[in-house]
């Protein structure tokens, strides 16, 4: 069975761009559950605000 450089190439190519779909996921899917780590900080930071000022 002969090998083709170019098939194996383009499959190569293919494989490569997955890994770095699935990376590039991987870190938007950090930086969002980093960010809503950082509204529910910012909402217990309010939430406290106001039962200060309510006393």
């Amino acid at each position: 069975m002969a090998v083709d450089t170019k098939e194996l190439y383009e499959i190569r190519e293919k494989s490569l761009k997955v890994e770095v779909s699935m990376i590039n996921g991987a870190k938007l899917e950090e930086r969002l559950n980093t960010k809503r780590e950082d509204i529910l900080e910012l909402l217990e930071d309010v939430g406290s605000i106001s039962e200060v000022t309510k006393k």
